[in-house]
């Protein structure tokens, strides 16, 4: 394969090592982002998607941010937007694992001792206020957390650390 060729568009970098990816139902995202955000076809139809990334550098050597990064799909071509609708650089705390709220606007990630909340607008809009990031008090200190899910409805969060289960 020669080294000038250019990838294809359904491969894209964002800077950052990714550690969690996951789909995003359009509804939960279409009324935080701007039309200069997104430029989906003005003809109504909808063929684009959404997917959350979430990865990073670590504790600040490498010079690489961790982030959560929200980042469009378009579902006709297979593609990948280039620049991401929506970035959020959350500090020295690397996002290992993350899982999406089945209701609410949000999703839950995990970091080295914790697991925090960040709420949709927050990820679009980078504002960067530690109120719009709620450590989750059960699971504060914890740990490591390997796995993350939700039941259906979004009541019952499930984790997993490397001996251990909870609910």
């Amino acid at each position: 394969m020669a080294s000038n060729q250019q990838p294809p568009s359904n491969l894209q970098t964002y800077g950052v090592p990714i550690y969690a990816v996951d789909w995003i139902l359009e509804e939960a995202v279409r009324s935080k982002i701007t039309k200069d955000q997104d430029d989906d076809d003005d003809d109504g139809s909808s063929s684009s998607s959404y997917i959350v990334l979430s990865g990073g550098g670590g504790e600040g050597r490498s010079g690489i941010p961790n982030v959560i990064l929200i980042c469009r799909v378009d579902l006709h071509t297979n593609s990948l937007s280039e620049q991401p609708i929506g970035r959020r650089v959350i500090g020295t705390d690397l996002p290992y694992r993350m899982a999406i709220h089945p209701r609410q606007g949000g999703l839950i990630c995990a970091l080295p001792n914790s697991c925090r909340l960040f709420d949709w607008e927050n990820i679009i809009e980078d504002d960067n206020e530690e109120e719009s990031e709620k450590v989750v008090k059960e699971l504060k200190d914890v740990g490591q957390q390997l796995s993350l899910s939700f039941n259906q409805d979004g009541t019952v969060l499930a984790t997993g650390a490397e001996c251990r289960m909870g609910l």
